[in-house]
Formats: structure tokens, C-alpha cells, sequence
């Protein structure tokens, strides 16, 4: 059965249909739209240039628009006062 144009392309890693489309043409592939359904032959040529331009699968925990941010990155919450400290703190007039 063929897959959308739009649907193979949120299998990847931030890919745009048009890019999808535009490996189709450079291939004598016209007048495929966003709705256009890909043949296996097709998908599978476009996945062939997809790698060897190094555009990755999305894995079942990553979003297809962004990756997932590494360890490194992620800020923790600062620590709540203690209770006793807010109690101590001077009203406001």
C-alpha cells in the first residue's frame, strides 16, 4: 500500500515534505505533492538518500521535530525554603 509523502516524511528527524519532494525530482520523479502516495520502490529510494545525507529515523521516544536534549543540558528545579524561613521573613508594609 503507499504511504503520503507527509506521512513517510515525520518518520525522520526534522524533514520537511518539500525535501522529500525535492529527492523525488532529482531522481525524474514529478508532480508528487505532500499528499502523493510513494511506491516502495520510491520510499526506499528516498530513504537510501536520506542516510547517505545522514537524516536519522525518529525512535519511538523522540519527537520528530526536536531531539531529545542530552543529560548535560537539563536545569533542575532550585530547592523550595524551608517553612521556618518564610516564617522568619519581615512583612512587606
Amino acid at each position: 500500500m503507499a504511504k503520503r509523502i507527509s506521512v513517510f516524511s515525520k518518520e525522520y528527524v526534522n524533514l520537511d515534505n518539500s525535501k522529500v519532494i525535492e529527492i523525488l525530482e532529482k531522481n525524474g520523479i514529478a508532480n508528487k505533492k505532500a499528499q502523493s502516495g510513494l511506491s516502495e520502490e520510491e520510499e526506499a529510494l528516498v530513504a537510501k538518500e536520506l542516510r547517505a545525507m545522514g537524516v536519522k529515523k525518529v525512535t519511538e521516544n523522540q519527537d520528530a521535530v526536536t531531539e531529545k536534549a542530552p543529560e548535560s543540558a537539563k536545569v533542575e528545579a532550585p530547592e523550595k525554603a524551608p517553612e521556618s524561613a518564610k516564617a522568619e521573613a519581615p512583612e512587606k508594609a
